[in-house]
């Protein structure tokens, strides 16, 4: 499958590669001014400064703010510009061996970008039906495993797949405002549990393991549940929520992994990708 977007680090800073349509998506972000950026629209070229990236081409400009990052500032080095609180990862890392993430998740991409690594991504399409008496965590597994089949690319290939899960009910994406309410009022007050699949593979091997992360929610009146549907933020978020953006002042605690609950457990991913 060809790459949607392609990210790489090179001698003259973070390169990205896309088309007209997924850097319009990019446009999503906050308009910060372009303070500490150098530009060179000619090459596509996009380098760091003390504020963020800036994206520039001759159709369309955005501009991706530095609090997406784990640190503020990007640095020079021989491979282009890495973040300084995990230089290690462009030493210990495999980065010349293609690397892949096999999903749509604008949320997994952000976060994959945090570990300072040059991917690709593409977008695997698979049968996500639940198989008969399957396990939440199984379930998870199993899709993450053939997502990464699916996507069928050179070197490692990283898919995941995260589900809600109450008394070993299910909760996908809702289909509806009406489906979304339902989950939302059976969330409220309670505490359930998010598990992320994670598949990394390569030609010689495939490692598949899961996260879980209890989250406990606070009482939602009706008619905020309502105007958190009228946002839409809950239409493509399992569970119809979203810890990292509208949804984090219903959330009164979580135990375990944050980002397993935004999409990708980065802490479990890391360790794992040492050994590949």
């Amino acid at each position: 499958m060809e790459p949607a977007v392609r990210v790489e680090l090179t001698t003259n800073g973070l390169q990205i590669r896309c088309s007209a349509t997924e850097l319009r998506r990019l446009k999503g972000t906050t308009d910060y001014a372009n303070i500490g950026c150098r530009v060179n629209p000619s090459n596509r070229v996009f380098r760091g400064g003390s504020r963020g990236l800036s994206i520039t081409a001759k159709w369309s400009r955005c501009f991706i703010p530095a609090h997406w990052f784990p640190t503020g500032k990007f640095m020079p080095c021989k491979r282009g510009f890495y973040f300084p609180a995990f230089a290690h990862n462009l030493r210990r890392m495999k980065i010349d061996q293609p690397l892949t993430l096999a999903s749509a998740s604008p949320r997994r991409r952000e976060l994959l970008a945090t570990l300072g690594l040059a991917f690709d991504i593409v977008v695997p399409e698979i049968d996500e039906t639940l198989l008969p008496n399957e396990k939440p965590r199984i379930f998870a597994e199993r899709l993450a495993e053939e997502k990464a089949r699916a996507a069928s690319t050179d070197g490692i290939i990283i898919a995941a797949d995260t589900i809600v899960v109450q008394n070993e009910t299910i909760f996908g994406k809702p289909t509806n405002a009406t489906h979304a309410r339902e989950m939302l009022q059976t969330l409220s007050g309670s505490a359930h549990e998010v598990i992320t699949g994670v598949c990394i593979k390569d030609t010689a091997r495939t490692e598949v393991f899961s996260v879980g992360t209890q989250v406990l929610f606070r009482i939602l009146e009706d008619a905020e549940i309502d105007a958190y549907i009228a946002t839409g933020e809950p239409m493509d978020k399992a569970g119809a929520y979203a810890i990292q953006d509208s949804a984090a002042h219903m959330i009164r605690a979580i135990n375990g992994s944050y980002t397993n609950v935004v999409g990708l457990p980065l802490c479990e991913l890391h360790e794992a990708l040492l050994s590949f």
